[in-house]
């Protein structure tokens, strides 16, 4: 139990230094957000939610009782989402990053798990190109922002990150 105690904290701590340095890079490079894709965004991330709670058992009926806070606050992480995408999008372009199709079955691997199917109605829902790239970009944005955290110098002291 202390094992897991500390890899979820660490897991958290790194998730949080994470999000810092996506914060630093957005601050550092102006990105329009054009709220077309903001909307986008915010019903996809709306609906991966209510497939995650259907998934693990809940019951999304009592939801909408605190609908607007809840679009209030996909608006909000898709907003971030789109200005983010294109850094870390150029981030992989300049470290030539790509996505092997290993990375792919490993994702579609931990889907199911979090969705409680199968494989292969992961693999079948990914038939769509359109799901597929969707699956690929947001796997390369996160190996993009994984090589940033590899290669950032982290300052406890000040909260600061700068670049390695």
């Amino acid at each position: 139990l202390r094992d897991q105690l500390k890899a979820r904290k660490t897991l958290d701590q790194e998730a949080e230094l994470k999000h810092a340095l996506l914060e630093k890079l957005a601050a550092a490079h102006e990105v329009e957000a054009p709220e077309s894709l903001v909307e986008v965004e915010a019903s996809s991330l709306l609906r991966e939610m209510l497939g995650t709670v259907r998934a693990s058992g809940g019951r999304v009926e009592g939801l909408p009782e605190n609908a607007e806070g809840l679009t209030a606050k996909a608006l909000e992480v898709a907003r971030r989402r789109v200005k983010e995408s294109p850094l870390l999008e150029a981030v992989a372009r300049q470290e030539a990053l790509t996505v092997s199709q290993e990375e792919i079955e490993a994702e579609i691997q931990a889907l199911a798990a979090a969705y409680r199917q199968e494989a292969a109605a992961v693999r079948r829902a990914l038939e769509d190109p359109v799901r597929r790239a969707g699956l690929t970009a947001r796997l390369l944005e996160r190996k993009a922002l994984d090589f940033l955290y590899q290669h950032a110098t982290i300052t406890e002291a000040f909260n600061l990150i700068t670049p390695g």
